[in-house]
């Protein structure tokens, strides 16, 4: 059974003036840790033990925390085949919030990425609170866990102000779209031609002097795979619909 902080929605079915149809539905996963853990329901996966969920520090809410001096060069992971529901041939988007836990240096660097498990291929965002780390960004972008180009212009903020940051990816044609508090960052085409990618990752990179930084409220936004039933329906409906045609 899924707990408070994990949660699925599916948008409204579409309607026709003859017959009523299903349409594609969305999927919305959340995650917000109020249960005090991360390695379930969903399972996260921390290659150290500097992850942890606290419940102190950030108002009164619960939040994954990662120690810098415990994290440094390491991954937490997401497997987005867990949610059975999730189409990973249509896009898909994942949100978050981050901050940092207090005022700080400039420099330190967080990378988000979307990759395919099996292969270790896929893209990676690399996110800095410095705005003139790479050139004259604050974001960069590459393949998987490399920084290959610039991407924008803005940065993660270097005092404890929250910020969303949104990937978005379109199989279709390889596409990243990054955001910054619903402020374009900048998008790419990737040149791998990888299509489905199943795996979402965090890694800290330099964080000697680094602060402790904050995540929460993960939410996972796509299309849902439709249910047996669904199709028997639309076929029903598509049949029923031939028949009063003629």
């Amino acid at each position: 059974m899924l707990n408070s902080r994990l949660t699925m929605g599916v948008a409204a079915m579409a309607m026709t003036a003859s017959l009523a149809l299903p349409a594609q539905a969305s999927f919305i996963a959340t995650d917000n840790f109020e249960d005090g853990d991360f390695t379930s329901n969903p399972t996260w996966v921390a290659h150290t033990d500097g992850f942890s969920v606290a419940t102190t520090g950030w108002g009164s809410r619960s939040y994954l925390r990662v120690e810098p001096s415990t994290a440094y060069n390491s991954t937490i992971s997401l497997d987005l085949k867990q949610f059975d529901l999730l189409d990973l041939s249509q896009s898909f988007a994942i949100s978050f919030e981050t901050r940092t836990a207090a005022s700080n240096h400039d420099g330190h660097v967080v990378q988000f990425s979307l990759f395919d498990a099996a292969t270790e291929t896929g893209y990676t965002v690399t996110a800095t609170e410095m705005s003139t780390m790479f050139g004259s960004s604050g974001f960069a972008r590459g393949n998987y866990r490399a920084i290959a180009a610039t991407l924008g212009s803005q940065n993660l903020p270097t005092n404890a102000t929250s910020v969303l940051i949104t990937l978005e990816y379109n199989p279709s044609n390889d596409e990243v779209i990054v955001t910054r508090n619903d402020s374009l960052v900048g998008s790419f085409i990737g040149s791998q031609g990888l299509g489905e990618l199943d795996t979402f990752e965090i890694r800290l990179g330099n964080t000697g002097g680094a602060p402790v930084r904050y995540f929460d409220n993960f939410q996972i936004e796509g299309t849902m795979i439709p249910e047996p039933g669904s199709l028997a329906l639309l076929s029903l409906g598509a049949l029923a619909l031939m028949r009063r045609r003629h």
